[in-house]
């Protein structure tokens, strides 16, 4: 349920209007495309989902948004380093998903 929601909020940051910049001098929009795809990776995988097919979804959803972005949103623009943020935050996810199920099969076989 949690993953979900995750990938609901992921889709509303991917296409809806962009957030306002906030001259913070940090990328926060980097930052965004990290924790936007890591959180539902992660959700999904510690769920018990394959990581392949999760890992495979969340990589044909990072390549798709770049695409719609640059192709067919006004007011977004298609940028490589978003995809290179996406992944970085598939791989983060996929680290911490793939720690949380193992850690909690092994609370449940240990109890």
């Amino acid at each position: 349920m949690l993953g979900a929601v995750a990938l609901v909020a992921q889709c509303i940051g991917l296409y809806g209007p962009p957030a306002p910049s906030i001259g913070t001098g940090l990328p926060v929009d980097k930052i965004g495309h990290v924790v936007g795809f890591a959180v539902p990776v992660a959700l999904f995988l510690a769920a018990g989902i394959r990581w392949w097919l999760v890992v495979t979804l969340a990589f044909v959803q990072a390549v798709v948004s770049e695409v719609v972005q640059g192709l067919f949103l006004a007011d977004r623009s298609g940028d490589v380093l978003d995809l290179l943020a996406d992944l970085i935050g598939i791989g983060c996810g996929l680290g911490i998903g793939l720690l949380t199920h193992r850690l909690r099969t092994r609370v449940r076989l240990t109890d």
